[in-house]
């Protein structure tokens, strides 16, 4: 089973051994599926450029159990929309605060997609990078969530649009004026039927 981009939690045993819990809010991962990771790709440009191409997945060793907490998210497809004034939800257990404190659940920030040029991103033109701006009262990105996704609600149904990548330009979080940087998932179509064989684009018409 291919899932789709984000997983709330991992945990490392060994170095030839990783897991993914999905289904919990918990940072501990009380109450959640925990399933062996049994392969991971990469972009390989991600290593070759200074910028863009951050994007992965992974491929777990057994399916999670669908339900109440673990559900399937529509992936959005449609590289040639404009996003700018949409309002997206980050989700994530990144650190709430400069001092590295770690959050005990899962939360949420509000964040509003704007021009490239509020978080100087300089990607290709082909693969390129949400910018997100936001107030401290509605919560920003920080240190470990990265990974995590970045939706949309359209007629009551999420939809990712991207996966967290990195600050615009501070390695502090909790300045209103540091903005977040996501991958746009719909550049990656492409490179996701290849990696996993899946296409998208059909797969979301169910």
């Amino acid at each position: 089973m291919f899932c789709a981009l984000y997983f709330p939690r991992w945990s490392i045993k060994s170095k030839h051994m990783m897991y993914a819990t999905v289904g919990t809010i918990n940072i501990n991962g009380k109450g959640g599926q925990r399933i062996k990771v049994e392969t991971f790709i990469m972009n390989r440009k991600y290593l070759e450029s200074d910028s863009g191409y951050d994007i992965g997945v992974v491929k777990l060793s057994a399916n999670a159990k669908l339900g109440r907490n673990v559900k399937l998210i529509k992936l959005h497809v449609n590289n040639k929309e404009p996003l700018i004034g949409s309002t997206a939800y980050l989700a994530g257990f990144g650190i709430i605060n400069d001092r590295y404190q770690e959050p005990v659940r899962l939360r949420k920030a509000v964040l509003h997609i704007d021009y490239p040029s509020k978080c100087f991103v300089n990607t290709p033109a082909d693969y390129p990078e949400i910018c997100c701006t936001s107030t401290l009262s509605e919560g920003k990105a920080c240190k470990g969530d990265s990974g995590g996704p970045l939706f949309i609600m359209r007629n009551g149904r999420h939809i990712q649009v991207g996966i967290t990548s990195h600050l615009a330009i501070l390695p502090v979080c909790i300045v209103n004026f540091n903005n977040s940087v996501y991958t746009r998932v719909s550049a990656y179509i492409g490179w996701l039927l290849r990696a996993t064989g899946i296409d998208f684009t059909k797969y979301n018409q169910n």
